[in-house]
């Protein structure tokens, strides 16, 4: 008897234990059976149930309800059959979970309620008075928070001069459970874990630098260092770090050997975070996750870790590897396109250098950079040349678009936003670094043999990669192009031939370090007027055009003033000015040499210059003519084939081209757009740029 009341003691106290503060909805249909007296009057009728139950905050299983009801009452030998009462009322009762998970819920209460029928006329009647009622009901948690429950009560209306009516209730209900606080006693019980004795040791994380988040997907973010202390050896390892807010899942590395008991081994802490990060103006502290799952004996063990990382600012950066700057060339941002393709738009068709539009192009943004306002200002606190010799010191880069926006930067900063310029426009680009100096290059459209012999000087330009680069000195905005690159291809010979220069081409960086868009639109930047774009373009055009062309013209004159046969100089010196955008003389010096008998290549230059005059007809009598003195030449070929396209002599075009693919296969397949017909060949000819790519004949 003893051991009987000691075990319902420990029951009722278990039962009693109190639990957090929660609110419960019910829904409980069933069914009502009169008793006593009742039975006279009623038979079995049914009904539904609302109501929420709020289990106190105190020290005991306390619980308060209210409840909306509704039941119909079938009435016997009368008319009509039918009584409907909807009661309102509240109760106070007590919670017990004896079992876990299956809580018993006694209570009791009243409250008032409305009956309502009809007499024989059809009229309605109605009448209210109070209640009482008392119950229970056993619940089953399917989860922490949804119940299923079976219920009965005893309800008494009360009525004048005598009860109206007396009945029990069978209730199956369901119930929600809103919990104020941890429901520790809503768990199953668990049986304890075996400790995880293969441990994380030495966890290091690095400042994470956001410009990079994409980086740090194949790069490490941190590492550590595994130590098995399992008596059998770990398998199926794999370590997973999350920083909430900055990532949208766990990056998982796994280890694929097995660690044998005893052993250690380092791993890479890898992360993959969103774009997020740089929305980071201040540096800012974060918690990481660490998990650790392994199995020892087909057993799974986990851990946790939890450390603290440093997140740095969206600007900042380090120079341990100067292709990091590639990161900051954001070519696609929306206020660089606009400034590149509105530069570009400016000079297409203009008169001016022909010698290369990837030239044209660049000197026509830096003029354009110049206008804005932009100048080269040291950063006080991050100059670069300090920051380049101490590796992993935090520099703070702009971006392109706070550039412009500050109309300042250091050479990094001018650098990134002249290249991620050009970039725009599909211009590679590279970065120039010399002892405490980063500067920017661009390519040639043309191969390295034909630079060599266009340009005056080819030793201001460099030739890597198979490519031709011009090098620019971006902090030398005042003194226009020209000048920055002069200074630009000095600073490379200086410092090349002690192997201190070198170049990085920016899309081989990208592979590495992508670049990544500055969140937001921004202020709103007023690019500088298309006009004066053009003049301070072309102005600067004539002078490099002029220091290209004076000193070779002057010697071929002195060559044709002495030659018997002049027209191949004449012509020489029309392909040099022709190529350098003065157009007028060049002219001139082709009719000089189409005079009698006239000489093919002028014929075919002339054709040139008439075509880019906007004179296609009269440019296609010149490569008629030249057709007839030489049927087998490849340009004027390709240049009645072409012109003929462009004039809808779509029938004139493909026999030109079909001559053109016996004597010049390679040629032709350049130009396939020639044997099509109607609009398509037409927006191919626009798109291959006829007037950029004219040829001209030495």
């Amino acid at each position: 008897m003893k051991t009987f009341l000691a075990l319902l003691f420990l029951a009722v106290a278990f039962a009693l234990v109190a639990a957090p503060s929660s609110i419960t909805l019910k829904l409980t249909p069933g069914a009502d059976i009169p008793v006593g007296d009742s039975t006279a009057y009623f038979t079995i009728g049914g009904g539904t149930g609302l109501g929420a139950a709020w289990r106190m905050p105190i020290g005991i299983p306390l619980v308060v309800s209210a409840d909306l009801n509704y039941r119909l009452l079938p009435v016997i030998y009368a008319v009509p059959k039918t009584l409907h009462v909807l009661s309102l009322g509240a109760g106070v009762g007590t919670e017990l979970e004896f079992i876990r998970r299956l809580p018993i819920y006694l209570f009791a209460g009243g409250g008032y309620y409305i009956g309502l029928t009809q007499d024989s006329g059809g009229g309605t009647v109605a009448g209210g008075n109070p209640y009482v009622s008392a119950g229970g009901e056993v619940s089953y948690r399917v989860t922490k928070n949804l119940g299923i429950g079976l219920g009965g009560a005893w309800t008494l209306l009360f009525g004048q001069p005598q009860p109206l009516a007396s009945g029990v209730s069978a209730r199956l209900g369901v119930s929600w459970r809103i919990p104020f606080g941890e429901s520790e006693f809503l768990e199953e019980p668990q049986l304890p874990e075996k400790p995880a004795l293969l441990k994380l040791s030495a966890v290091q994380f690095e400042d994470i630098l956001p410009v990079f988040y994409q980086y740090y997907d194949t790069h490490p973010v941190g590492r550590a260092v595994l130590e098995n202390g399992e008596g059998r050896a770990a398998r199926d390892i794999s370590v997973s770090v999350f920083i909430k807010s900055y990532m949208d899942s766990p990056k998982t590395t796994t280890i694929k050997e097995e660690l044998r008991p005893g052993k250690s081994l380092s791993i890479d802490l890898l992360a993959l975070f969103t774009d997020k990060v740089l929305t980071i103006t201040e540096g800012t502290k974060a918690s990481v996750e660490i998990t650790l799952n392994y199995t020892v004996g087909g057993s799974p063990r986990k851990s946790q870790l939890i450390e603290t990382v440093f997140l740095n600012h969206r600007n900042a950066s380090i120079w341990d590897d100067d292709r990091r700057a590639a990161a900051f060339v954001t070519a696609r941002d929306p206020t660089v396109l606009r400034l590149a393709k509105s530069v570009a738009g400016i000079i297409n068709g203009r008169e001016g250098l022909v010698v290369d539009p990837h030239l044209a192009t660049a000197m026509a943004l830096h003029q354009a950079l110049s206008l804005h306002g932009i100048r080269y200002v040291v950063d006080p606190k991050t100059p670069y040349k300090d920051f380049v010799g101490r590796k992993q010191d935090i520099d703070f880069l702009q971006f392109p678009r706070q550039t412009l926006d500050y109309k300042a930067g250091d050479c990094d900063d001018l650098t990134t936003l002249f290249c991620a310029a050009l970039e725009a426009v599909d211009i590679e680009t590279a970065f120039i670094t010399i002892p405490g100096h980063i500067y920017a290059a661009f390519t040639l459209d043309i191969p390295p043999e034909k630079a060599k012999t266009v340009f005056r000087q080819p030793e201001d330009l460099i030739v890597e990669g198979g490519k031709v680069w011009v090098p620019v000195e971006v902090t030398e905005i005042k003194g226009g192009f020209l000048k920055a690159w002069a200074l630009g291809a000095k600073e490379w010979r200086e410092n090349t031939g002690a192997g201190k220069a070198k170049l990085y081409p920016v899309r081989e960086a990208w592979a590495l370090f992508a670049p990544v868009g500055l969140p937001g639109e921004g202020e709103a930047i007023v690019l500088p007027q298309a006009a004066a774009i053009a003049k301070n373009y072309l102005a600067e055009n004539t002078v490099f055009a002029r220091q290209q062309v004076d000193d070779r013209a002057a010697t071929l004159q002195q060559e044709i003033a002495k030659a018997k046969d002049k027209n191949p100089l004449i012509n020489k010196l029309g392909v040099l000015y022709a190529r350098f955008g003065l157009i007028d003389q060049a002219e001139k010096e082709f009719r000089k040499a189409i005079v009698g008998d006239p000489y093919l290549p002028s014929l075919i230059n002339l054709g040139n210059i008439l075509y880019l005059k906007d004179d296609p007809k009269g440019a296609l009598t010149l490569f008629q003519q030249a057709q007839k003195k030489a049927p087998d030449n490849v340009t004027a070929l390709l240049n009645v084939a072409r012109i003929c396209q462009a004039l809808g002599r779509y029938d004139d075009a493909k026999k030109s081209y079909d001559q053109l693919a016996k004597v010049a296969p390679a040629v032709a397949q350049e130009y396939g757009y020639l044997a099509q017909k109607g609009g398509e060949g037409a927006r191919a000819s626009e798109a291959s740029g006829l007037k950029e790519a004219v040829r001209w004949e030495d």
